[in-house]
C-alpha cells in the first residue's frame, strides 16, 4: 500500500521473517523462556526500478498495523464459550 501511495511499481515483493521459538518454553527449569516467538528481525526484497527506498521503508515502519502491533504490544481479551454438542448439530 505503501508503495502503491508513493507511485513505487514492484515486480515481485518477497519477504523473510526469523524469529526464535524455544520447544522447552514452560517445561520444568524452563519457566521463564519466553513460549512465544521472540527475536523477530525480518529482511524485504523488492523488484523495482527505482533505487531510492528510505521513503517508502520509513512509511511502511510508521504505517503497517501488524508491524505496530507487535512493537508496542496491545491487551487483548478473550473468553471461551461452551457450546452443548445437542445444540451445535441444529
Amino acid at each position: 500500500m505503501q508503495a502503491a501511495d508513493q507511485q513505487i511499481a514492484l515486480e515481485d515483493v518477497w519477504v523473510e521473517v526469523h524469529g526464535q521459538l524455544d520447544p522447552r518454553a514452560g517445561t520444568p527449569g524452563h519457566e521463564t523462556t519466553p513460549i512465544y516467538p521472540h527475536e523477530l528481525s525480518y529482511t524485504v526484497r523488492l523488484t523495482t526500478d527505482v533505487t531510492e527506498l528510505d521513503a517508502l521503508n520509513a512509511a511502511v515502519e510508521r504505517f503497517c498495523p501488524i508491524l505496530n502491533l507487535l512493537r508496542q504490544g496491545v491487551t487483548v481479551q478473550g473468553t471461551v464459550e461452551r457450546v452443548p454438542a445437542s445444540r451445535a448439530a441444529a
